[in-house]
C-alpha cells in the first residue's frame, strides 16, 4: 500500500473551490509533475500531488496481467 504522503502547492486548500490533482509517472515524483504547472492556467487553484510508494503507483509493468498488479 502506499504512504499518504501528499505535495500541496499553489492556493490554501479549501481556500475557493478549484483543485488539480497532478499524478506523477513511473520512477517520478511528485515535485516533478507539479513543476507542470508552469505551464497550465491554475491560477487560484490548489494543486495536489501524491507521492506514490517506491515512484511506482503498481508493483510490475503495465505489461503484467492485471492481477498482478493488484494490491
Amino acid at each position: 500500500m502506499h504512504k499518504r504522503n501528499i505535495i500541496q502547492k499553489g492556493e490554501k486548500l479549501f481556500a475557493n473551490s478549484r483543485v488539480l490533482i497532478m499524478i506523477h509517472g513511473r520512477g517520478a515524483k511528485a515535485e516533478d509533475i507539479l513543476g507542470l504547472a508552469a505551464h497550465l492556467p491554475v491560477k487560484n487553484f490548489s494543486l495536489l500531488a501524491p507521492q506514490a510508494t517506491n515512484d511506482t503507483w503498481y508493483p510490475y509493468s503495465f505489461m503484467a496481467t492485471p492481477g498482478d498488479n493488484e494490491p
